[in-house]
């Protein structure tokens, strides 16, 4: 990056960044004129407008539209916590 030196393996994240830097936002909203600096957070806002939700939980249908987001969601499923506190 030209502007803190941070490297990177891969071009697009590297884009990606320095857009942090420039402020630049080239995906923008046709329905409320939000701007992304990364096309898959675009993507996903544009969904939400939509209603689309193509990812769906096979245990209580569930939907939404982010996979990451059903596969947080399958751990309430799975009693999957990988995250406890030390203290208590």
């Amino acid at each position: 990056c030209q502007y803190c030196a941070k490297t990177f393996t891969r071009k697009e994240h590297m884009v990606n960044h320095v857009r942090k830097h420039t402020g630049e936002t080239p995906h923008r909203c046709d329905i409320c004129k939000k701007s992304f600096t990364r096309k898959e957070h675009f993507m996903n806002h544009v969904m939400w407008h939509t209603g689309e939700t193509p990812h769906h939980c096979q245990v209580c249908g569930k939907k939404y539209t982010r996979k990451e987001h059903l596969a947080n969601h399958m751990r309430s499923h799975t009693n999957d916590t990988p995250f406890r506190c030390e203290i208590c």
